[in-house]
């Protein structure tokens, strides 16, 4: 259903007037509900943070460990297989 498709003389009023709303509508509200949002993505993303932490020093403890010498059974495998 277009509205104003057969009417384009009222097409510059319309979006002037479609701006300006959106505009007055942001003042007022957008401020608010950007630091409500800010707030509880920046504790998501803390919390995310300090979850993904052992999990990154236990992935570098492994790949620094990496060694045929700390798994006896690895080691016992390429001994016998080489």
């Amino acid at each position: 259903m277009p509205v104003n498709a057969d009417k384009p003389h009222l097409w510059k009023s319309d979006i002037a007037q479609s701006v300006d709303f959106y505009n007055n509508w942001f003042i007022q509200f957008a401020p608010q509900a950007y630091r409500d949002t800010r707030l509880v993505t920046t504790q998501q993303v803390g919390i995310d943070f300090i979850s993904f932490i052992p999990l990154l020093v236990s992935s570098v403890l492994l790949w620094q460990r990496t060694n045929t010498l700390d798994f006896p059974t690895l080691s016992f495998h390429t001994e016998r297989f080489s």
